[in-house]
């Protein structure tokens, strides 16, 4: 019954259903590794990153199990990368641009793909004054991702900064033109 709740995208209802059913049998790996799905999809990444632990320190070579470990991976970079994030950005705000500059270095050192640290690079970039770093940093974001909506619109902030009005137009019309949909619509 998890199973189907989670295919049809109802996450609460599968949330209790294999939660009920590890209780009644905590040494189930798949119903574990669909509890971890679960969180994952509702973004309740530390549960997952419990749940996915679970299930890659069992012995078992299922396929589960390795599905468990790959992802477990990811999420404990990904939540790495998010609290680096939250400090990067205090430190911005603080105004010790100095320290967030070596917190974001090491971000980019251990993952160079991530877009939001290089969006952060930029923006330290700016506060210390360098427009054509900053320049650089949100372009290599949006080489990562496109339809960076944030990027856009640092790059029109950074095109208004050098008098380049139309392309901070280009930029912002970016976001507001190509702008995601939502789940609503």
């Amino acid at each position: 019954l998890g199973v189907s709740y989670f295919k049809t995208e109802r996450y609460e209802e599968a949330l209790g259903v294999l939660k009920q059913s590890i209780e009644i049998n905590p040494e189930d790996l798949m119903t574990r590794f669909q509890l971890a799905s679960v969180y994952d999809k509702m973004g309740k990444y530390e549960e997952a990153v419990a749940e996915y632990a679970r299930v890659a320190a069992s012995g078992s070579d299922r396929g589960e199990v390795k599905n468990a470990r790959d992802r477990l991976d990811t999420l404990k970079r990904y939540v790495e990368v998010k609290e680096g994030s939250g400090r990067i950005e205090l430190l911005i705000e603080g105004g010790d641009v100095e320290a967030a500059l070596r917190e974001v270095e090491m971000l980019l050192v251990h993952d160079d793909r991530n877009e939001g640290a290089h969006l952060l690079l930029a923006r330290i970039q700016l506060k210390k004054g360098d427009v054509q770093k900053a320049f650089g940093s949100v372009n290599k974001a949006l080489s990562i991702k496109p339809d960076f909506w944030d990027a856009f619109i640092l790059l029109g902030q950074i095109y208004e900064m050098q008098g380049k009005y139309r392309d901070a137009e280009d930029a912002y019309r970016a976001v507001t033109s190509d702008a995601p949909r939502t789940k609503q619509g």
